[in-house]
């Protein structure tokens, strides 16, 4: 509706993802850098951050670029059954049929991820989505996933994501033993004023528009409003020139951001 009114090819600022339209800021540079290290190492890693703050947008950025060289089970919903979780990455990692009995779940399991190495010469992944709501239960049996290994070697790389509840929820005393199983545990947070703007200009710029829609004191407003969370800042850019385009405005300043807010609180 507004993209022909502002000279764009398409819209910057959509929820669903896109590859081109990918702007890493210094900390997911960081996270997709720890991300390489934990597979390396295979080491457990623990990423949390802000609801909106890109977690999954670098997990799936990740997966792209892995998904040929390594078999990645990768679960979003992980609010499974005991059995089904098992059956899950049984299914994803190893492309086979699960077993009925949780005992023979666990022995297929290590069999899959033997077999990632000994005969398809792959990395096996367990990469779970909003961790935050995993039950302790499931919690322990990904602890006993660590266990598995071949000639000393670490078999398995896990990696949690999840919002900053589960980084509350592992300092507990109660997962001391899980704790000492974790390598790698990242908190990402909002960018900064500098990146929030690099990012509304390499999106537009993507789009085919140029910066100058919006005013410095719109990005400044912008900033402030979301935290520099990739989220919110795309919803509030997003019904700004929606608003703009309504009210015939070529550029968008900060107090058609303030009415955006207002629209979407």
């Amino acid at each position: 509706m507004y993209c022909k009114h502002f000279g764009l090819k398409e819209k910057p600022f959509f929820k669903v993802y896109n590859n081109k339209f990918l702007y890493q800021s210094s900390q997911h540079k960081e996270l997709v850098a720890r991300l390489h290290f934990s597979i390396m190492e295979k080491e457990m890693a623990i990423i949390t951050g802000e609801i909106g703050s890109g977690k999954t947008t670098s997990c799936i950025e990740f997966i792209q670029e892995f998904k040929t060289k390594c078999r990645i089970a990768y679960l979003f919903n992980p609010r499974l059954s005991d059995r089904d979780f098992l059956s899950e990455i049984i299914t994803q990692i190893g492309n086979e049929e699960p077993k009925w009995f949780r005992r023979n779940l666990l022995d297929q399991l290590q069999k899959v991820v033997e077999r990632c190495y000994a005969e398809l010469n792959i990395e096996p992944i367990l990469l779970i989505d909003e961790a935050q709501t995993l039950s302790t239960y499931t919690l322990e049996n990904i602890r006993l996933l660590t266990n598995y290994q071949m000639n000393t070697n670490k078999l398995l790389t896990i990696i949690l994501i999840g919002q900053p509840e589960l980084k509350r929820k592992l300092s507990l005393d109660t997962y001391e033993a899980f704790n000492q199983r974790v390598g790698i545990k990242f908190h990402l947070y909002g960018m900064d004023k500098e990146e929030t703007f690099n990012y509304i200009k390499h999106r537009l710029k993507v789009a085919g528009g140029d910066g100058s829609i919006f005013s410095s004191l719109a990005i400044e407003k912008i900033y402030d409003l979301s935290k520099g969370l990739p989220r919110k800042i795309n919803k509030l850019a997003s019904v700004s020139l929606l608003h703009a385009y309504l009210i015939k405005k070529d550029t968008i300043d900060d107090n058609v951001i303030v009415h955006a807010a207002k629209e979407i609180e």
